[in-house]
């Protein structure tokens, strides 16, 4: 249970928008309100009744961050496929690693995409430093 726990960090590969999806929702507010949409498709009224997880989680990539990491998939503009959510009642974000190695690389990835010779993966490296 939630209260078993100092502190939480969740970190993966959600291949979901984190401003609008069903796992961001859930994960922010321990369930998924009637209404949210998915990839632009409303979600199944029963993902309402999956029951909360009891958690206080935040995204330590705040939307601040939203130009430096946002990008276009077939034509829909996305936030952080990749995230990572924490307890911030036992967690202070002191610092965040920048996706990218600078303005000529976040260029070049939104040019040619993912993977490429440099970053052989379809996903980019996100860091946090908590205190």
């Amino acid at each position: 249970s939630a209260a078993d726990h100092h502190a939480l960090i969740i970190a993966g590969d959600f291949n979901c928008d984190l401003r609008s999806s069903a796992s961001a929702a859930f994960l922010a507010f321990g369930s998924v309100p009637i209404g949210v949409q998915e990839w632009g498709h409303d979600v199944p009224p029963a993902a309402s009744e999956v029951p909360a997880h009891g958690y206080s989680l935040s995204s330590a990539y705040s939307p601040e961050l939203a130009d430096e990491f946002s990008f276009t998939i077939r034509g829909s503009s996305v936030w952080f496929l990749d995230q990572l959510w924490f307890t911030p009642s036992a967690l202070e974000v002191l610092a965040t690693r920048s996706a990218f190695d600078g303005p000529e690389h976040r260029t070049a990835v939104l040019a040619q995409g993912l993977p490429s010779a440099k970053d052989p993966s379809d996903h980019l490296p996100i860091a946090v430093a908590f205190r």
